[in-house]
């Protein structure tokens, strides 16, 4: 769109320039134009920034697959920085998110990898992986005789539970420390506590092990409630109550079936975390 701003001349002094209005209508024109162009600017640029960060995590997650075909050893290790394997064997080099996230490299028992960022819609992603990793104990379990479950599972009874799960995985496949929910979404919606981190765990009722409730909270013990509940496909939720204070659900009896049913059924005492 070309605007063109004209030069008035006024008759009784013959001097070029504007008037007090003219320059008031000017810019007010100029901050309008601002107003439209420079949201549109900014959205492009993160947009640009996402795509070019989840190009980077691609490679260096295809690459280490590259080094595992080519005989590499499965990196146990669970990383954060910026710091990847971006080239086979023994050359490494610097990917980095555009907008200064921090990528996080987390790798499971099988050797698979995932990798994070904590600017671009991590706590999804993490989510995720952290429901995969269940998903993936629950396959290596299957079939095998309680003998062999105590065995992978590194106890010395049968107490095939959710403690039991709960610290295999966090040892396996998290190296003793359960991912953080995004920094931003507790910032934004005020649910830390003292300052701490709200971590992502998965809970196994007894009734269904295999469905587990992926939820965030900061006590990494056994305490089984939380306001923050993770929704498979679609998101991190909050729970509230009728007053609109966040308020925690003890889910010691539910499913990972129960908390989405739960989320459908009264949508309006929850609140997407975005």
């Amino acid at each position: 769109m070309n605007i063109i701003f004209k030069t008035y001349i006024c008759k009784k002094d013959k001097i070029k320039g504007f008037t007090l209005i003219e320059l008031i209508i000017v810019i007010a024109i100029l901050g309008i134009l601002s107003a439209i162009v420079i949201p549109k600017y900014i959205s492009y640029a993160n947009s640009s920034s996402e795509t070019a960060c989840l190009s980077n995590r691609r490679i260096a997650n295809s690459t280490y697959l590259m080094y595992l075909a080519n005989g590499g050893l499965i990196i146990k290790d669970n990383y954060s920085g910026t710091s990847f394997l971006v080239n086979s064997g023994d050359l490494y080099d610097e990917v980095s998110c555009p907008s200064d996230g921090t990528f996080s490299w987390i790798v499971d028992s099988d050797g698979n990898a995932y990798i994070s960022c904590s600017v671009h819609n991590p706590s999804k992603e993490l989510g995720d992986i952290v429901l995969e990793t269940m998903f993936n104990l629950f396959d290596l379990l299957k079939g095998k005789t309680d003998t062999e479950k105590a065995t992978i599972l590194g106890i010395n009874n049968n107490n095939f539970s959710n403690d039991t799960y709960r610290a295999y995985i966090l040892k396996n496949d998290f190296n003793g420390t359960w991912p953080t929910l995004s920094v931003d979404l507790p910032k934004k919606y005020e649910i830390t506590i003292n300052g701490s981190e709200l971590k992502i765990m998965p809970f196994s009722n007894s009734k269904d092990l295999s469905d587990p409730v992926i939820y965030a909270s900061t006590n990494t013990g056994n305490s089984w409630n939380s306001p923050v509940f993770y929704y498979p496909g679609k998101g991190w939720y909050i729970h509230k109550n009728s007053y609109n204070v966040y308020t925690g659900v003890t889910f010691s009896s539910y499913t990972g079936t129960d908390i989405k049913n739960l989320i459908d059924s009264k949508p309006s005492e929850w609140e997407s975390l975005k």
